[in-house]
């Protein structure tokens, strides 16, 4: 009995190990059969960097496999295909500011293969603009144009500026913005793509204002005193302010201002004579333009004013005068004035020194159709002079003769 049953066995598991044999040479159909072409099993990773040293990993590349699956790069600029067919093919990287590459993959019977890349960047022209002051500041809003390609961009908050994907021709940066000195930078390409240049611009000097006014003062003899007086403010940031001149082309006067520092702005009185004229009317009409140069050798015009008119006219006064004897308090009074246009008085008092005459009273903005004002001060028993002032809107204005007086103990 026990024979006939291993009999049975054999007569079992001989087909069953004949069949495995056959089946050797079978068409693979098991997707999970690692010898199956059709297999999911292949696995292709790798990293992308930055060509040369230091290699640093370069994040959010598309890479893209057989032009059927994609990945993107993470932080460590690593990326993974699994289960894929271990089917030759390329491997494509492409990324916004670095050149594209590829690479062909043949698995040569392997599962898994590690392919790294080092990816070569665009050519790009980048900087920071700032103040040539100190400590320097970024400078936003700056226009920057390339004008090789004709391409323009702007400083952000940091004054930082970027030209990606830029063909290396020969070419300038060119640096604009209002109130600063613009700025040309020629680029010369390297071996290096990546072309930074940074740029300290030069904030232009301002005008905050400029005043000109003619003056004419009336003294016995009779002896007229014409001047031009000009005072100007300006406002510079780098405080390069070389020289100011005065310019009036018409008339060939180009004369340098001085700088008050009390008063922090710069200002002349010109005479007929320092102006190389006969009259002060001959300024009539014409502008005054400001110019200035930096330490830059820069020069430029600020702006311009012009001289309305010269007033010649004199207001008269009346009295006290002829070293009258008054009391106080001091009535001063003057002859009826009509110039013709609007005006109002300025009138000063001076101590009668010959030597240093010390103002002791004014008043500014007298209306035009007074003829008297009341001295509101005690004055002390000396000697005194007194003028009236003829004032435009302009500021142009015209001096009396002096009336002298004292004053009764």
């Amino acid at each position: 009995m026990a024979k006939q049953k291993i009999n049975i066995f054999h007569c079992a598991i001989v087909p069953l190990l004949l069949m495995i044999n056959f089946s050797c040479d079978a068409p693979r159909k098991n997707p999970l059969d690692t010898h199956n072409p059709d297999g999911v099993w292949a696995e292709l990773s790798g990293t992308a960097k930055t060509f040369g040293s230091p290699s640093n990993a370069i994040a959010n590349v598309a890479v893209v496999w057989n032009n059927e699956k994609i990945a993107i790069t993470d932080e460590q600029g690593q990326f993974l295909f699994s289960q894929i067919r271990a089917i030759d093919g390329w491997l494509r990287f492409s990324s916004k500011n670095y050149k594209s590459d590829s690479v062909y993959i043949s698995w040569a019977g392997m599962s898994t293969i590690i392919q790294n890349i080092q990816l070569h960047p665009m050519p790009s022209l980048q900087g920071h603009v700032k103040t040539t002051r100190v400590p320097p500041l970024a400078i936003s809003d700056v226009k920057v144009t390339w004008s090789a390609a004709q391409q323009f961009t702007f400083t952000d908050a940091q004054g930082f500026y970027k030209f990606e994907d830029v063909s290396p021709d020969a070419g300038q940066l060119l640096f604009e913005k209002e109130g600063c000195r613009s700025f040309t930078e020629n680029i010369v390409w390297s071996e290096n793509p990546v072309v930074t240049t940074d740029v300290f611009l030069n904030a232009n000097p301002r005008l905050d204002s400029l005043t000109l006014y003619s003056i004419v003062e009336h003294n016995y003899g009779p002896r007229i005193v014409e001047q031009l007086n000009v005072f100007a403010y300006l406002d510079d940031e780098e405080d390069d302010i070389m020289s100011v001149f005065l310019q009036c082309s018409p008339l060939d006067i180009n004369a340098e201002l001085s700088y008050n520092v009390q008063h922090k702005r710069f200002e002349r009185s010109f005479s007929v004579i320092d102006l190389n004229i006969n009259s002060m009317r001959e300024v009539v009409g014409h502008d005054f333009s400001l110019m200035v140069f930096d330490d830059y050798d820069d020069l430029y015009d600020l702006g311009a004013e012009r001289i309305e008119r010269v007033i010649i006219d004199e207001v008269v006064v009346d009295s006290p005068k002829n070293s009258d004897e008054v009391g106080n308090p001091v009535v001063l009074q003057w002859q009826y004035f009509n110039p013709g246009f609007p005006f109002s008085y300025n009138i000063e008092v001076y101590t009668d020194d010959d030597f240093t005459q010390e103002l002791v009273w004014h008043k500014e903005g007298v209306p035009s159709d007074s003829l008297s004002i009341v001295v509101d001060e005690m004055l002390e028993p000396k000697e005194y002079v007194w003028m009236i002032w003829c004032v435009d809107e302009f500021s142009n204005r015209s001096r009396s003769k002096p009336g002298s007086f004292s004053v009764a103990e």
